[in-house]
């Protein structure tokens, strides 16, 4: 599945998608999924008189946690939705803050402008949660210096509230930011996580190594780490006073957290599968690359096939630079010699920010399998592993599979060369203009991708002459003959070959790569 945008000055993604006209308030928390979430945060009529906003960080939407942006037409309106949101526990021991908003279009593309003026979620925390979500919408994300002083009093009222609250998994939240002379309200919250994390040790740990834990196991040692990291930099921030009196809690929380990184590393080298989807880890056996009877090198195309995942235009990226430069895939993968493998990968430095650098992923031969034992994700191609390892190391990085379902072909590329693609609106083009522009591309040895119309890739257009086009979906470009352009679909099959006016009636853009 591939959604675009036009580049438009509203949060429309495409002049055809159809967004759902749902009105973003407390009221209509409790009858949304995430899906329709993002939907709604996309509309523009949402957006288009919001002068103020209240951000719900890590809020639990249905069975899904989402940081949530809520608008507001006056900051009056929004201070008593914090107000709110703190005496009718709609979000218990959580994130909260609310400020200004002003939505911006620039050059490079809608801003969303917040200054944190009440609450207890401070900007780290806001850049942190609040940026991912932004960027589906394609926005980005700008934010004032800090928070003000009232903050630091929430902050301190909702870590009195997580000391004396009953533990409960997920729902503990401290704040690293309380003053220091209400630090010691903090001491017995030391004691409940390390209840916490005596717990997990006993029960949780064991099922990951097994692997026999569930998604909310997972979920709680990314937690674990997270609170762990906070107390971390509280008790280095603490009054001597205040130290002293944690000294001995902070020794027990020195050794459990060495624990949670090694466990939590092991639960990255196997990120969360979908959720809806019952699937296990198991070891595949395999060359890394291997040269089929129909391919032209040990890396190419025909090696990429899309399993139950929506990450078709990751897999358009890759088979796209299989195309163009094989010998690059191969550079992006590193046997290691002791049955792990380093994947490159290309990432954004910061949170927000249009420069890539390369990172290492440290990837294990065990991938989600069906009740048969078939990689249910990315496929073996002629028994060979690589397209299977960049899709898992893309997982690991992003924290799950769930959470490379669904994105932006011109991203993927970036992601393997270090280059984000240019996109092209096929509207804006003349058949003959985008011939000549792929055509050029190819020549040029870059990657071309095309995403189709549509968001719903299980709907499909047969063609006169047989071809299927599947819709809100992308395919790698394999060449341009004769004044038709070849296109091959991630799935393996319903590969096309059409002329540039059948491209421009059924497909929304195409994207190309950097040289």
């Amino acid at each position: 599945m591939n959604i675009k945008k036009a580049k438009i000055p509203t949060l429309y993604l495409s002049n055809y998608c159809q967004i759902m006209s749902v009105e973003l308030n407390l009221d209509q928390l409790s009858e949304l999924t995430p899906a329709d979430y993002l939907k709604a945060l996309k509309a523009k009529a949402n957006w288009k008189k919001a002068k103020a906003v209240l951000v719900l960080a890590d809020y639990k939407l249905g069975a899904k946690k989402i940081s949530l942006m809520l608008p507001f037409k006056k900051e009056a309106e929004m201070q008593k939705a914090v107000k709110r949101v703190k005496q009718e526990k709609i979000h218990l021991m959580k994130k909260t803050g609310g400020g200004s908003f002003a939505l911006e279009q620039t050059e490079e593309g809608l801003k969303a402008k917040i200054e944190l003026k009440k609450g207890g979620l401070s900007p780290e925390i806001m850049q942190q949660k609040l940026a991912p979500v932004l960027a589906k919408a394609k926005m980005e994300l700008e934010l004032a210096a800090a928070a003000v002083a009232e903050a630091v009093e929430t902050a301190t009222e909702e870590a009195t509230a997580a000391a004396t609250a009953p533990a409960q998994k997920h729902e503990l939240d401290i704040s690293a930011k309380a003053p220091k002379e209400q630090a010691v309200k903090l001491v017995d919250t030391f004691d409940q996580l390390l209840d916490r994390l005596k717990n997990a040790q006993s029960d949780i740990f064991g099922k990951l190594k097994s692997r026999e834990h569930t998604e909310e196991d997972t979920a709680e040692v990314f937690a674990l780490k997270g609170l762990c990291e906070q107390f971390e930099t509280y008790y280095e921030q603490a009054q001597d006073a205040v130290k002293a009196k944690l000294d001995s809690r902070y020794a027990k929380l020195k050794d459990y957290k060495g624990k949670v990184d090694k466990i939590y590393e092991f639960t990255r080298s196997n990120p969360p599968i979908r959720d809806e989807q019952n699937y296990k880890y198991d070891e595949v056996v395999a060359d890394i690359f291997k040269k089929g009877w129909s391919d032209t090198n040990s890396v190419d195309p025909n090696d990429v096939q899309q399993g139950y995942l929506g990450d078709c235009y990751f897999l358009a990226a890759v088979a796209s630079l299989a195309k163009t430069d094989p010998g690059a895939i191969k550079k992006l993968i590193k046997d290691n010699g002791d049955g792990t493998y380093d994947v490159t990968l290309h990432v954004y430095k910061y949170w927000i920010s249009w420069d890539r650098s390369p990172v290492t992923v440290k990837v294990k031969p065990e991938f989600p399998v069906d009740e048969n034992g078939n990689p249910a994700y990315a496929r073996l191609g002629d028994q060979e592993l690589w397209v299977m390892l960049l899709e898992k190391a893309y997982a690991q990085y992003q924290g799950s599979y769930q959470d490379i379902h669904g994105g932006y072909v011109e991203k993927a590329m970036g992601l393997l060369t270090g280059e984000d693609g240019d996109v092209y609106k096929t509207k804006s083009y003349s058949a003959k203009e985008i011939e000549e522009m792929i055509t050029e591309a190819l020549e040029d040895k870059r990657m071309v991708a095309a995403d189709t119309k549509g968001n719903d890739d299980s709907q499909q257009t047969k063609l006169k002459d047989g071809q299927r086009v599947v819709h809100g979906h992308s395919y790698a470009v394999m060449g341009v003959n004769g004044g038709k352009i070849k296109l091959r679909n991630p799935w393996g099959y319903y590969h096309l070959e059409i002329d540039f006016d059948t491209l421009k009636e059924y497909f929304y853009d195409f994207s190309i790569g950097d040289k």
